[in-house]
């Protein structure tokens, strides 16, 4: 598409990188539409440009007088698109409004006034159920709420949709921090979610982050999403940090504090609770990594309810109140709650109070008012038990200690196998049944292909372990005892874990993949067959005192045999299945990685 611009003809596509360097676009030729949005940065425009051979539509961020970004930073991170394999640069695309283009003005010696990204896709912008409200983007501080606000204004969301949007944001972060990229200021203004046709994340504000070390901005931080005192505003510390405080307020329905007792409802949600309690309380050097939430809420999405509400929602009160947290926490003071619904219309929101200077293009609207939980009503006593004040009063007394005593061991019970129950079922795998919860599996293609995607992630860490532990192996004569026990116990594990693969993918649902039956058959061959080498190399190394060569014993022989079986069956599975992660913008992997 091309539009007339005086004697000139100017291309409506923004063109890629060139041989001159990244791809620049002269302001004076750029149509300014309306406005999208505004933060202490600068101003978000729609424009008249096209994206990905016209498929979606460009925006151009303008960065205010007062903000001189690093041009070469900036640069680079419209370079970085066209360094990457096209499958990440797909990726890219599909999960963040990444700038692709500078905007220069002639008039000013070619200074960089913005750049252009892609707009946010329609499935990240939602209009609320309040009278009056128009279309804005679906930030994910609104699912920071309990649950009977978020009916009032139409975001109906379960239990695992709360995990899967957790997942797929721990899998964009450990993406992001292996391309050396840091988010800095990761907050749920920056965090856009959509709930159809599955659960996603959609980062935006992408100047802010990182690349290689080098901020095209200053690094700043979202009021209430700040990192520790003393530690630096962008580092993937930070980030760890602020993923952690996210799953926290996620699950507890809160906008502030950090108090993980308050989203323990389900097995589920404990083992969140555990990563995140170590999330927020550990040194930054002791933080559950990225890889380590993706593999954890891989786990989890499994076991967490399909469609029964997180907990009861919170009835109004008609005055505020707080609720109480560890002493450690400082909850901020929260607005007194709204009056119970009645069927008159709902006013609209109070205005968004003006953002702090750099923390994001889109302006936030008000929090929703979070209203206080109701104190459980104290039971009201029975009858008492006999009218004599001596002799029966104090029989009734007694019993009641009885009971409370009796009760109080119960609970204490209840919760402490709760905890042992959850730990085994996460250290064992996923199981049909939680807590009388079926697990339901996917039905769409993409879903299936994010389970198993989340899978073979999960798998990834075995073989260089295994690898290392051959190598170690093919040294004898020579290896000390203490050194081939620890093989032996490396590939004692890995066989465990092949396992424990394999009862994980029978939970899987794969029949809407592509060839989805023989998909399963390749990897569970896979599988089997590296587990049975990993057992051969673990009797090898049992039964031997490495005085000899190993390769002469039978035991190396199974070894290889079931090596052969297992590469062929991998070959087999990767050739099916890197096509289907290229559509779903998912890991492509090379035959060795299964």
């Amino acid at each position: 598409m091309a539009a007339s611009d005086g004697a000139r003809t100017v291309s409506r596509h923004v063109p890629s990188m060139s041989r001159a360097g990244p791809a620049r676009i002269e302001l004076s030729t750029l149509a300014k539409g309306r406005k999208l949005g505004s933060g202490g940065q600068g101003t978000i425009w729609e424009t008249d440009r096209t994206l990905n051979q016209g498929r979606w539509q460009a925006a151009y961020k303008e960065y205010a007088r007062a903000i001189t970004p690093d041009t070469d930073a900036l640069e680079r991170m419209v370079s970085l698109p066209h360094q990457v394999p096209s499958g990440t640069r797909r990726w890219l695309a599909g999960h963040l409004a990444w700038p692709v283009a500078l905007v220069t003005d002639a008039g000013s010696g070619d200074r960089v006034t913005g750049f252009l990204m892609r707009q946010i896709p329609q499935d990240f912008v939602r209009t609320l159920d309040i009278p009056g409200e128009s279309e804005r983007p679906s930030g994910m501080q609104y699912l920071l709420n309990p649950d009977a606000y978020l009916t009032r204004v139409g975001i109906r969301v379960t239990p695992r949709q709360r995990a899967q949007l957790l997942l797929d944001l721990a899998r964009t972060l450990a993406r992001l921090h292996g391309m050396d990229i840091v988010c800095g200021d990761l907050s749920p203004n920056n965090v856009l979610f959509t709930l159809s046709p599955e659960p996603a994340c959609f980062l935006i504000d992408c100047d802010s982050m990182v690349l290689r070390g080098s901020p095209v901005v200053p690094p700043v931080e979202t009021p209430d999403w700040e990192v520790p005192p003393g530690e630096p505003k962008a580092a993937r510390e930070g980030d760890l940090y602020k993923l952690a405080l996210l799953a926290v307020r996620l699950f507890s329905g809160e906008q502030s504090g950090s108090d993980t007792l308050m989203m323990t409802d389900t097995d589920s949600e404990l083992l969140i609770q555990h990563l995140a309690e170590r999330g927020v309380r550990n040194a930054p050097h002791e933080r559950p990594s990225a890889e380590d939430w993706e593999k954890a809420m891989g786990h989890a999405v499994s076991r967490t309810p399909a469609s029964a509400p997180r907990r009861p929602s919170p009835s109004p009160k008609p005055s505020g109140g707080q609720r109480a947290t560890r002493p450690a926490t400082s909850p901020r003071p929260r607005p007194s709650p709204p009056p119970a619904p009645t069927p008159t219309p709902t006013p609209a929101p109070a205005p968004a109070p003006a953002p702090a200077p750099g923390t994001g293009w889109i302006t936030p609207p008000s929090p929703p008012p979070v209203w206080a939980r109701k104190p459980s009503r104290p039971q009201r006593p029975g009858p008492a038990g006999s009218s004599d004040p001596s002799c029966g009063g104090a029989v009734w007394v007694l019993a009641v200690i009885c009971v409370v005593l009796y009760l109080v061991l119960q609970t204490f019970s209840a919760v402490w196998n709760g905890v042992g129950d959850a730990v085994e079922s996460f250290l064992s795998g996923p199981e049909d049944e939680v807590q009388g919860v079926e697990y339901t599996p996917p039905t769409t293609a993409r879903a299936q292909a994010r389970d198993l995607d989340a899978l073979l992630t999960y798998n990834s860490g075995t073989r260089g372990d295994v690898s290392e532990a051959v190598q170690e192996l093919l040294t004898c004569p020579g290896v000390t005892p203490d050194r081939l026990a620890a093989a032996e116990d490396t590939f004692t594990t890995a066989a465990e874990d092949r396992m424990a693969h394999l009862e994980s993918l029978d939970m899987l649902a794969l029949d809407e993949l592509p060839d989805g039956e023989t998909l399963e058959r390749d990897l569970r061959e896979a599988w089997n067959a590296s587990a049975d080498a990993d057992r051969a190399y673990a009797l090898l190394a049992d039964e031997t005192w490495c005085d000899q060569d190993l390769t002469a014993s039978p035991h190396w022989e199974d070894a290889g045999v079931a090596n052969e079986r297992a590469t062929t069956a991998k070959r087999a599975f990767i050739e099916a299945w890197n096509p289907i992660a290229e559509q779903y913008d998912l890991t492509v992997l090379a035959w060795d990685d299964v």
